[in-house]
């Protein structure tokens, strides 16, 4: 039952990271998509169309920063040399290690919208 619950957790999380509505008022607001994948549009759309039922009109989209770099970073040992002749002190080991850090910015795709207004009848 424990895993059942962690595994619903994790999926809800997933589902979470499909679209995500930023900022919202009268006028309009803007939606943050991991990517611009159709299925992340998709979802898009629907949180616009929920959010003004008289229609949108996307403004501008663009790519933003989505909070500080993810750092990687890959350690690497060559080792040579003989364990046993070290042993006899006839030859060392020598050791050479490498250690590369890179960073992977994040980036989200964002849609500015713009709410239609109703039109009013006669």
């Amino acid at each position: 039952m424990r895993m059942f619950c962690l595994g619903m957790l994790l999926l809800v999380g997933i589902g979470c990271a499909n679209a995500r509505l930023v900022s919202v008022d009268r006028d309009g607001g803007v939606i943050a998509v991991p990517s611009r994948s159709s299925r992340h549009l998709r979802k898009a759309e629907e949180i616009m169309a929920r959010e003004s039922p008289n229609g949108y009109e996307i403004v501008k989209e663009g790519e933003q920063s989505a909070g500080p770099p993810i750092e990687h970073r890959q350690t690497s040992t060559d080792t040579r040399g003989s364990q046993v002749l070290s042993a006899m002190h006839i030859a060392p080991i020598n050791q050479r290690t490498t250690e590369t850090t890179t960073f992977e910015e994040r980036k989200e795709w964002w849609i500015w919208f713009k709410k239609k207004s109703a039109v009013s009848g006669p």
